[in-house]
C-alpha cells in the first residue's frame, strides 16, 4: 500500500508529475544548497519554538538515521492516553482510499478535550501580515488542513490550528525572549476552507499514483509556491547554459522566452 505523507500531498496540490516521481523516481530528486540551507535553519527554529510548550513531550524515534515511524505512532498514542499536555512531532496514521495516510505534527497541544496544531514554519511575519497579505498563508493551510484531516480520521478532534513563525518587529536586546521572538498566527479560517479539498482530491490522488508518469510541461507549477527538486528532472530537454541559468532572471521571464523557443543564452542576447 502506498503511503501519502503531507509533503506529498503538498507534492500533488502543486503538480500531479511531482507527486508521481516523489512516489516512484525519488532519486531524481535534487536539493540543492540553499534549500539544505534552509531545512537546517527550519529545524533549529522548531527547535527554539518547542520552548513554548515547556512541558512538551519529544517522541522522535530513530533507527540509526531514519525515523522509526511506527514507535513514533505508538509513543504519539501513549501521551495522548496519559494526559500528556503538549506532543512535538505527534504522529498519526490512517487507511483512506486505498493509501496510508501519515503525517507528524510539529507541536501538538491538549485543549480541553480537543487538540490544537501548532505548525512551525522558519519565515518572518507579523500579526497583521494575516490580515494584510493573506495569500502569503495559503500553502501552510493546505499543510495544516491535510494535518488535520489525518488526526480526525484517527478520532482525534482538532480544535486549533496555529502557524508559529519568527516575529519579524521582534528586536533582541540582552537576553533572547523566545516569547517575543515568534508570532502565533490563528489560520483556522483558511484550513477550514483547506480541509474538505483533501478527501476530494483522494480519486485524483489514487488514479496519478497508479498510473504512467504524467506529461507535464514545465511551467510556473515548477517554482509556485516551492521550489521543485525535481526541476533538473523534468528541465532535462532544455540546452544547458540555458535561460533559467541567467543570473537574477526572474523565473516568470525565463518560462516566457521558454514558451517563445528561446532557450539558449545566444539566442537572449540575439533577441535584445
Amino acid at each position: 500500500m502506498k503511503t501519502l505523507s503531507k509533503s506529498k500531498y503538498l507534492s500533488y496540490c502543486q503538480c500531479e508529475k511531482a507527486l508521481w516521481l516523489n512516489v516512484n523516481k525519488p532519486n531524481e530528486s535534487v536539493v540543492d544548497d540553499s534549500v539544505q540551507v534552509r531545512f537546517s535553519v527550519g529545524t533549529e527554529v522548531g527547535k527554539l519554538a518547542r520552548s513554548l510548550f515547556p512541558n512538551a513531550v519529544d517522541v522522535t524515534t530513530k533507527v540509526g538515521e531514519k525515523l522509526d515511524i511506527s514507535a513514533m505512532i505508538q509513543k504519539t498514542s501513549e501521551a495522548i492516553h496519559n494526559g500528556t499536555e503538549a506532543i512535538c512531532e505527534a504522529s498519526f496514521s490512517c487507511v483512506e482510499k486505498g493509501l496510508n495516510h501519515y503525517c507528524a505534527v510539529d507541536i501538538l497541544k491538549r485543549n480541553g478535550d480537543s487538540w490544537d496544531i501548532y505548525e512551525v514554519k522558519s519565515i518572518s511575519s507579523a500579526e497583521s501580515d494575516i490580515i494584510e497579505n493573506p495569500e502569503k498563508f495559503n500553502k501552510y493551510a493546505k499543510d495544516i488542513a491535510y494535518q488535520k484531516w489525518v488526526l480526525e480520521k484517527c478520532g482525534v478532534s482538532v480544535k486549533g490550528t496555529y502557524l508559529v513563525t519568527l516575529n519579524k518587529k521582534y528586536v533582541r536586546e540582552d537576553n533572547l525572549d523566545v516569547k517575543q521572538l515568534f508570532c502565533i498566527l490563528n489560520l483556522a479560517e483558511k484550513v477550514d476552507n483547506e480541509i474538505q479539498k483533501v478527501p476530494n482530491a483522494l480519486p485524483k490522488i489514487v488514479e496519478v499514483l497508479g498510473g504512467a508518469e504524467p506529461n507535464i510541461e514545465i511551467g510556473a507549477q515548477c517554482h509556485k509556491p516551492y521550489g521543485c527538486a525535481f526541476w533538473k528532472y523534468c528541465s532535462r530537454h532544455v540546452c544547458s547554459p540555458s535561460v533559467f541559468d541567467i543570473y537574477r532572471m526572474p523565473f516568470p521571464k525565463a518560462l516566457e522566452l521558454y514558451k517563445q523557443g528561446i532557450t539558449d543564452l545566444k539566442a537572449v542576447l540575439a533577441s535584445t
